[in-house]
């Protein structure tokens, strides 16, 4: 090693026969190293390693600093070639075999970087759709624009050179303009015929972001919808008045026709007997709409005939000339009979006769009739036919008409003449349908199946509409359930129902869905895992919570419990499964650390500690931090030693972190003699040149 020779502090003499050798000691905390004489004639330095003064990135090499002087060399080293990129460091100082090191870190600078202004968007958007300079990212992306205005949300800035400088996070203004509301039009109504009633013209549209207005000039607006009553073609124009977020929308419109209604004009009927006066022409207007009357028409119909009343025959009566706004008018001409001395008859009908009086003098059947008749049935599918007794001279057997005749129900049998009607009413009775419903079953969940039955009663193509009911669904529990008529019917049959019985039987039980089993740490029970499924229909527990698993273990046994057992048969399940478990070794502990011995230099070896003790492992030794043993380390010289120890976990415990202590061998009191001095000394003698001996 260094030495360096013994120097007298009063008077500066050198011994020129006695070097004295150099010591280290390196302190990791101070980040010193110490240079001192073996031979305690006092002298001693130092060196103290120090970080670099600025520690934010800014491109330069930082250096560490070494503070002091030592007589032997030293030497800097760092962990990384260069220290200049932002991360962390070490700088190691060494002197011989002594080293100390310090760990610094060298901070991400903040980036230089303006802030994007100008930002626009749409009300409706996202900030996904409001694009950013390079490397500036929204905070959150989905996030609305928010209403008409300036908005301030959070951005992120990602340097590119992520390494050595911050990422930003800033407040960004956007200024959201209004949108265009979104617009379905009104539709024209259908099939609009005038009816002397105000119509609604159209189907409201609908608007997104503001309100529809309609108008019929282009002018007025309104949020009503408009109306019309006279027969035209209508022009309803329509907009949307956009709300503090939407612009108002530009005009459109839509074209909407109310249709004449149909008005017939029709001339009356005449009959005469020659010789007679031409009769007073009349007609009928039929089609008049909300209460109208002639007082609507633009013109009045005119009635003519060309008849001089003298010939016998039919003649026209022509009707025409009639106009009006609202109303599509039809013109039916009528006839005129002359006949040649005739019945002059007139009509009373009471009940299901209709009587005709003859009003000309010397007639010798002045009074005929005519009656309706018809009996009612049980419904079979064929048509009720009324009979007619008696006649009229002159007058052609009616037509009966019927407000029907073939369904079940109560029908009238009519005739009329003249105007004059006469009615029978008859009844068809319903027919009986005898309904068997089928017995069903299913499994429990399944969807009901399809009800069917059997029908005895129905005629020829006669069929019933409608379905059987039950109360069970899809859901319900095990049982029977009654089959029920349900809205089966057939207006022309009463139904004689016999019922029946869905059967739901239990399902297969559900596919168990088995557990995984939460993580524990060595010395827990299985009780503190917990158990996580996706199955539904029944509950897990370990069959014996109290066990403390193992770090190596084959798994433990999970017994399941189903919910319903009432549904689902289990017999032929296995409910218990054995389950995997991932232990994890727990930190074995120093229960004692070992105590130095108090020593002194002896010149044979001697055990430097007293043992340690440890829960969960061996505790182990080593004098190097390299080679360790169960075996208590010994020291010889005097000096400072350092044990290192540590616990070496068992198969449940992992290794503890490696600790140490000081022990420290005293130096023996030297054996020391009388040092005498064999030649005479003066005040002029050189001490220098003094022989000591001792004896």
């Amino acid at each position: 090693g260094l030495t360096h020779s013994k120097v007298c502090t009063e008077c500066g003499y050198v011994a020129a026969s006695e070097n004295h050798t150099l010591t280290y000691i390196s302190d990791e905390d101070a980040n010193t190293i110490t240079e001192s004489c073996s031979a305690n004639c006092g002298y001693s330095a130092s060196l103290t390693l120090k970080a670099p003064a600025n520690l934010v990135y800014d491109r330069t090499e930082k250096a560490a600093t070494v503070e002091g002087e030592i007589i032997a060399d030293y030497e800097l080293t760092y962990s990384a070639d260069a220290v200049i990129m932002a991360g962390d460091y070490t700088a190691t100082l060494t002197v011989g075999d002594y080293s100390v090191s310090l760990a610094f870190t060298i901070a991400k600078a903040d980036p230089d970087v303006a802030t994007p202004t100008g930002l626009t968007a749409t009300y409706g958007q996202t900030l996904a759709d409001v694009e950013l300079p390079g490397g500036w990212a929204w905070k959150n992306s989905s996030a609305s624009v928010g209403s008409v205005g300036s908005n301030t949300f959070a951005a992120i800035y990602t340097p590119a050179n992520i390494s050595n400088f911050n990422t930003l996070e800033r407040d960004l203004t956007v200024v959201v303009a209004k949108a265009m509301p979104t617009v379905t039009a009104p539709v024209a109504a259908d099939d609009l015929v005038y009816n002397g009633t105000a119509r609604t013209l159209i189907t409201a549209g609908t608007a997104t972001g503001g309100t529809m207005q309609y108008s019929l000039d282009g002018s007025n607006w309104s949020e009503t919808i408009p109306t019309g009553k006279d027969a035209k073609t209508y022009t309803v124009y329509y907009k949307v008045v956009g709300d503090s977020n939407h612009n108002d929308s530009s005009v459109d419109s839509v074209q909407v026709t109310i249709g004449k209604a149909t008005l017939t004009v029709t001339a009356d009927n005449k009959t005469m007997t020659t010789g007679q006066n031409l009769p007073t022409f009349t007609y009928t207007i039929t089609g008049f709409v909300h209460g109208e009357t002639e007082d609507v028409l633009t013109a009045k119909p005119t009635v003519s005939c060309e008849a001089n009343g003298q010939t016998a025959g039919t003649y026209d009566i022509t009707v025409s000339g009639a106009a009006a706004d609202n109303y599509e008018i039809t013109h039916v001409n009528g006839a005129l009979s002359v006949v040649d001395h005739q019945h002059a008859w007139t009509y009373t009908a009471k009940d299901d006769t209709i009587t005709a009086t003859c009003n000309a003098e010397g007639c010798p059947d002045a009074e005929q009739s005519i009656t309706v008749s018809a009996a009612g049935k049980t419904y079979d599918g064929t048509p009720v036919t009324a009979t007619l007794t008696g006649s009229i001279d002159g007058v052609a057997t009616p037509e009966i008409t019927y407000t029907g005749n073939t369904n079940a129900g109560t029908h009238t049998a009519s005739i009329t003449i003249e105007g004059k009607t006469a009615s029978v009413k008859f009844t068809i009775e319903k027919a009986t349908v005898t309904v068997t419903a089928d017995a069903k079953s299913k499994p429990y969940g399944t969807d009901n199946p399809t009800l069917t039955y059997t029908s005895e009663g129905l005629l020829g193509d006669d069929a019933l509409t409608g379905a059987l009911e039950t109360t069970a669904t899809k859901t319900s529990s095990v049982g029977e359930y009654d089959i029920t008529v349900g809205s089966l019917a057939n207006s022309n049959y009463t139904i004689d129902f016999v019922g029946a019985k869905l059967t739901i039987t239990k399902a297969a039980a559900p596919e168990i869905q088995w557990p995984t089993a939460a993580a524990l740490t060595y010395g827990q029970k299985l009780s503190d895992s917990a158990l996580t499924s996706e199955d539904k229909n029944g509950t897990f527990a370990w069959q014996d919570g109290s066990i403390v698993p193992t770090v190596k273990n084959n798994g433990y046994v999970v017994v399941y419990t189903p919910k319903d057992t009432d549904n689902y048969d289990y017999t032929v399940v296995e409910l218990t499964e054995t389950i995997p478990v991932t232990v994890s070794k727990v930190s074995a502990t120093v229960t004692a650390a070992p105590t130095p011995n108090t020593l002194a230099y002896t010149g044979e070896g001697q055990y430097l500690i007293s043992a340690g003790e440890a829960n969960g492992g061996t505790m182990q030794y080593s004098t190097d931090n390299q080679t360790w043993s169960t075996t208590i380390p010994q020291g010889t010289d005097a000096g400072k030693y350092t044990v290192y120890y540590k616990v070496v976990g068992d198969e449940n415990h992992s290794d503890t972190a490696v600790d140490s202590i000081e022990v420290t061998i005293a130096k023996a009191d030297p054996v020391i003699g009388t040092v005498g001095c064999e030649m005479p000394l003066f005040d002029s003698t050189d001490i220098s040149t003094v022989e000591l001996t001792r004896t």
